[in-house]
């Protein structure tokens, strides 16, 4: 009786729906959808940038979800989790095309909600490059502003959605950053991005400062689905 007992609780487990990394990390982001297979693909006109979710992977002890950016040049990806509230963390860089890596300690508070027009944050994290652990050697200071609460109409539709503003304080490591957030590097380490995030889909339009570079969401799909699993199920399948 017991090793049926087992059998059928290993049997339960196995057949259950895979928990997403984004529910590992915490409450879902209204802004960042985290979940696996979601992804978007924008263009500037002249070229396309694909963004996906991906596989975990653990950034300086904390387990965290890869957003991979492939563009026709390069692969980049940027490691994330949530908080309880939803607040969502930067915790890494990585280009895989140049071998750039960046970790930060603590992670980067990308988006502190509730969003709301005006609202401002700043934070200083420490920089580690591949193979180090904290203390980081290097530190930078990023300043994040909901510049506006809007409207942006892109060919995946029109959606309401709050402009964010990001821009890194002097001085900056050359190594903080290197092309892995919409290709927002110029000059080594300096970010100065917008982004235009809509609850439910994420980022709808981007803009790359220092060149005026627009790129607007022309398609994404949602996450992956998968099969609902019943007791009764599993015990026709395996409760002989």
């Amino acid at each position: 009786m017991i090793r049926a007992l087992v059998r059928a609780v290993r049997a339960f487990a196995v057949s259950m729906p895979l928990v997403t990394t984004a529910a590992l990390a915490g409450t879902p982001s209204v802004y960042q959808p985290l979940d696996l297979g979601w992804e978007w693909t924008y263009s500037n006109g002249k070229a396309e940038t694909t963004i996906s979710i991906e596989r975990s992977r653990t950034i300086l002890g904390v387990p965290t979800t890869t957003r991979r950016l492939s563009t026709p040049t390069e692969t980049a990806q940027t490691y994330w989790t949530t908080d309880g509230e939803g607040d969502l963390y930067l915790h890494g860089s990585e280009n895989l095309t140049s071998a750039f890596f960046a970790a930060y300690d603590p992670p980067l508070l990308w988006l502190d909600l509730p969003l709301s027009a005006g609202k401002t944050w700043t934070r200083t994290v420490g920089v580690c490059g591949a193979g180090e652990s904290p203390p980081c050697p290097f530190s930078a200071t990023y300043m994040f502003t909901i510049v506006a609460q809007t409207t942006v109409t892109v060919a995946a539709g029109t959606f309401d959605a709050f402009q964010l503003q990001v821009e890194s304080l002097p001085p900056v490591p050359a190594r903080a950053f290197d092309g892995t957030l919409h290709r927002a590097s110029v000059g080594g380490g300096v970010l100065q991005v917008e982004e235009w995030v809509s609850a439910g889909t994420g980022i709808v339009q981007y803009r790359h400062i220092p060149t005026g570079t627009i790129f607007e969401l022309t398609a994404f799909t949602g996450p992956t689905p998968t099969r609902e699993t019943t007791w009764s199920r599993i015990k026709a399948s395996f409760g002989r």
